[in-house]
């Protein structure tokens, strides 16, 4: 018996892996801003396009997650 249905499990794993990418595409972006690059524009606007498509997946797995009164727990130990 599994403790997550798989229609669930999807939700879960981007409220794990989602933080994650939007603090590496911050670092991503500030990164293309100071290096050397002659065109910054596109890289730039790349990096805010995923940033954007990743917060707007990461507020829909929240209100799913929130309809269906799950969480995820962080545990650190």
């Amino acid at each position: 018996m599994h403790l997550i249905s798989a229609e669930a499990l999807p939700h879960f794993e981007n409220m794990i892996y989602l933080p994650m990418l939007l603090i590496i595409l911050e670092k991503d972006r500030d990164s293309f801003e100071k290096g050397p690059f002659k065109l910054k524009g596109p890289y730039v606007k790349l990096v805010d396009e995923a940033t954007r498509a990743a917060r707007a997946e990461l507020r829909e797995t929240t209100i799913y997650l929130r309809r269906q009164n799950m969480k995820v727990i962080r545990y650190f130990h």
